[in-house]
């Protein structure tokens, strides 16, 4: 009990008769309102998330809680039809799976270094999600990311894109000469060259 409410006037907090804070329990309510079916009393926000673990809890606000099941009672959550633009794949879901695809079907490569595995998913997350395209990060960047230096970054890109999962365009700005690469994930043919390169194998091109 609080020191400070020890003995002051408080009132119930269903039928708000005033009382002494001892002739209320700790939901604030009085020895009346206490036994009336339903009536909950004060509870502190704070303190929610621990009264939460007995069953009359959940029984109590099994309705209001967003609770997912292995059945569903009939009628209640059953998933709705799918929309038209869903069967034709419109869902950001379905637009975002070639991101997704790449990703997986690149790090399921037995051939592929594992370094380079590493620059390449640190890549792919300035890739444009629905192409894997407009992706522009500089060495710097990448070798920041993965805890490189830049010169095994650019090694790791080299190796990657012989192994045909990206494809390297170099960018010249206007005025200050060459700028950051564009790079595009694509999937290898099946004629490409296994990229089985350590850091530092490949031999560097000149720096952009």
């Amino acid at each position: 009990m609080d020191s400070a409410t020890r003995g002051r006037a408080c009132f119930c907090n269903h039928c708000r008769k005033e009382l002494d804070r001892r002739q209320l329990n700790h939901r604030f309510l009085c020895g009346d309102c206490a036994t009336i079916p339903g009536v909950q009393g004060y509870r502190d926000p704070r303190k929610r998330g621990l009264e939460s673990g007995s069953a009359e809890y959940w029984k109590a606000y099994e309705h209001s809680l967003n609770i997912v099941r292995d059945e569903w009672p009939s009628g209640v959550g059953q998933a709705a039809a799918p929309t038209e633009g869903a069967a034709r794949g419109d869902s950001k879901r379905g637009r975002a799976s070639y991101l997704r695809e790449w990703q997986v079907g690149m790090l399921a490569e037995p051939n592929l270094d594992a370094d380079v595995k590493v620059v390449l998913i640190r890549l792919s997350l300035f890739a444009d999600w629905k192409t894997g395209a407009n992706c522009w990060p500089s060495h710097k960047t990448l070798a920041l990311g993965v805890g490189h230096t830049v010169k095994q970054v650019r090694n790791l890109l080299t190796a990657a894109e012989r192994s045909g999962w990206i494809a390297v365009k170099p960018r010249q700005q206007k005025g200050r000469g060459r700028t950051t690469n564009l790079y595009e994930l694509r999937k290898p043919e099946a004629s490409a060259k296994p990229a089985e390169l350590s850091v530092g194998a490949v031999k560097a091109p000149a720096d952009e």
